[in-house]
């Protein structure tokens, strides 16, 4: 069963080109720095996407930046919700294998829509110890400017990029309700949901190779 495309721009939205010298200590973490990490995020983002590079070079490159910049496997864990609990171990390693995997092809295979993409900044609030919400006005040729709020985490002692809320919609709650209504169409178990997203990366994969 096929899963919707809402993912492809939470992925896109949250998977900048930012160098592991980017991260900040937790210690010091707060608006500033938040809102300092966003903007080097941006900055990185648009400069990957719209500089020079096969797609080949940019996929590679991309692949490498999301493990440093967005907290994916706890962005993975947040989706599946209350199914985790009851997928084996073999079953976590395979969903968040093919969730790691879902996130570069969805990000590459669209690059070529976000051509030109520029941000701008606007305040960064803090939301409770741990998490300060950047809002950015995202624009692209021929699209009205988008508002998009980062939610920028500390635990684990970096600024990791946890969620993304577009027009007020939280992108990982979207997704997790997705992935739960495709789990509970199927018997409430985790098998239908690892061949819906092993199916949607076989055509990722068929798209970008044609």
């Amino acid at each position: 069963m096929p899963l919707s495309r809402r993912q492809s721009l939470l992925l896109l939205l949250t998977a900048p080109a930012v160098p592991a010298a980017l991260s900040y200590p937790a210690r010091a973490a707060g608006t500033e720095q938040a809102a300092a990490f966003i903007k080097r995020t941006g900055d990185a983002l648009v400069a990957a996407v719209n500089g020079p590079g096969s797609a080949a070079e940019k996929e590679r490159k991309l692949a490498a930046i999301i493990g440093g910049a967005v907290a994916v496997d706890r962005i993975g864990r947040f989706v599946l919700g209350q199914f985790w609990r009851m997928a084996t171990a073999e079953q976590r390693a395979r969903y968040l294998a093919l969730f790691r995997q879902l996130i570069v092809f969805n990000i590459t295979g669209q690059m070529n829509a976000y051509k030109g993409v520029a941000f701008t900044m606007g305040r960064a609030v803090p939301r409770d110890a741990e998490d300060v919400f950047v809002a950015t006005t995202v624009t692209r040729p021929g699209q009205p400017p988008t508002e998009v709020q980062w939610d920028v985490n500390s635990a684990g002692g970096t600024l990791k990029i946890l969620d993304v809320v577009v027009a007020g919609t939280s992108l990982r709650q979207t997704q997790r309700s997705e992935y739960a209504s495709v789990i509970t169409r199927n018997g409430v178990t985790i098998p239908p949901l690892l061949a819906a997203m092993k199916a949607q990366l076989a055509r990722l994969r068929a798209s970008a190779s044609g």
